[in-house]
């Protein structure tokens, strides 16, 4: 059970004594299904798929790296399938997988092409004094026989 504080009305400030004062604080609470025993659960499995994947990259150096982590990815979805969605019957959208809108969507494409334009203007700064934008890992990878001991 967790407890959330919810300021009902705003913050108003008095003149006078330059305090700020809460009108009115409402306590609401909330409960979710699973239990503390379930979450270390979680929390444990979490630790063994990491084990899990670092024995795998020793057993299959040559394994395709973006496979690697597509499906260590995927692999992490299971206890949250087992615990939330099988345990108690939870829909993904009760877990935060949600449907979004087209304004979202726009906003997120803004925010990247003007992130695109810091680093383009960020790499052009450090080209002009000769300065490296960032250093070439890919050799390190390529020549480690377990590249997530690296990590």
């Amino acid at each position: 059970m967790g407890r959330i504080l919810e300021c009902i009305s705003t913050v108003t400030r008095d003149k006078k004594k330059r305090e700020l004062k809460l009108d009115s604080i409402k306590e609401t609470t909330f409960t979710v299904p699973w239990s503390a025993k379930d979450t270390w659960t979680g929390v444990v499995s979490l630790f063994v798929m990491i084990i899990f994947l670092m024995i795998a990259t020793i057993i299959l150096p040559e394994m395709d790296v973006g496979a690697f982590l597509i499906l260590g990815e995927l692999l992490f979805l299971i206890p949250i399938w087992f615990i939330g969605i099988r345990k108690y019957r939870a829909s993904w959208r009760d877990l935060g997988l949600r449907s979004f809108s087209a304004t979202g969507i726009a906003i997120g494409c803004g925010l990247m092409i003007v992130s695109w334009g810091l680093n383009l203007g960020y790499g052009l700064l450090l080209g002009r004094f000769g300065l490296q934008v960032q250093p070439d890992f890919a050799p390190l990878f390529t020549e480690t026989a377990s590249p997530v001991l690296v990590l």
